[in-house]
């Protein structure tokens, strides 16, 4: 039975790790600032400190390489783009570094930008 080459199984494990954190930790974790209304001041406080963290986490795995995976733009990426944006403006909060090289470098795809410009957005 073939086995799949070390490398490829840590590449798919990982992405396979960012991808929950950027959809789910950091798209769905700001549902108190969007969807959810009569949310209380401490529920959004709450919210916001776990953001935070999450985006602290997502700040690290980008520390040295230029995709969450790597080399390679993965759908962990396009999640993060999204989540990562819709954080800095609902919060009005700073992204730390290196998110403003990251979100330039997923921004620049042509795919982002027909994504965005279809939904009548702007980068």
């Amino acid at each position: 039975m073939p086995t799949a080459r070390p490398s490829l199984v840590v590449n798919v494990r990982q992405a396979r790790s960012w991808s929950p954190l950027a959809a789910a930790e950091l798209d769905k974790g700001s549902a108190p600032f969007t969807l959810m209304p009569n949310v209380g001041e401490d529920s959004e406080q709450w919210a916001a400190e776990r953001l935070a963290q999450r985006v602290g986490l997502l700040a690290a795995g980008l520390a040295d390489r230029p995709h969450l995976d790597g080399e390679r733009f993965t759908v962990a990426d396009a999640c993060a783009f999204w989540a990562l944006r819709m954080y800095h403006r609902l919060l009005h909060v700073d992204l730390p570094a290196p998110f403003d090289r990251y979100l330039d470098r997923v921004g620049a795809r042509l795919a982002v930008h027909e994504a965005l410009t279809a939904e009548g957005m702007s980068f």
